[in-house]
């Protein structure tokens, strides 16, 4: 099975200077968390990509990450990347992030806890 990061034709790198502005924001877009030493990911979509980096950092840093899989591997943000394909609409992202959620779902890599953006029959052909 081919990891989803070789989809990704952008890359957002974690952005030491917490002054700088994040040129991301505000732009919709689907994306893979992958932490890069155990090869987990977590596929996400969002309204504000570069938001949605920003708070993935803050609970990370935090201890504070809703998802205990990701965040059981944390020892630092270089671990990770924030991998995206931005789109022109919420909408596209919800699909691109469907259809990711649909061909990852069986891998024991992904992360996801839930499959809320897959339909009825989809969520249960993945279980």
């Amino acid at each position: 099975m081919k990891h989803p990061d070789s989809y990704i034709k952008k890359q957002l790198v974690h952005i030491r200077n917490r002054g700088m502005r994040n040129p991301h924001r505000g732009y919709p877009g689907a994306y893979i968390l992958t932490h890069t030493p155990t090869g987990t990911f977590y596929v996400g979509s969002t309204a504000d990509l570069g938001k949605r980096w920003t708070e993935h950092q803050y609970q990370l840093e935090s201890k504070t990450h809703i998802n205990p899989r990701i965040a059981a591997c944390f020892t630092k943000l270089d671990d990770y990347v924030f991998n995206y394909y931005q789109t022109e609409t919420i909408e596209e992202a919800r699909l691109l992030e469907t259809e990711w959620l649909r061909h990852y779902a069986k891998d024991p890599l992904c992360s996801n806890l839930s499959l809320i953006h897959i339909s009825e029959p989809t969520r249960q052909e993945a279980i």
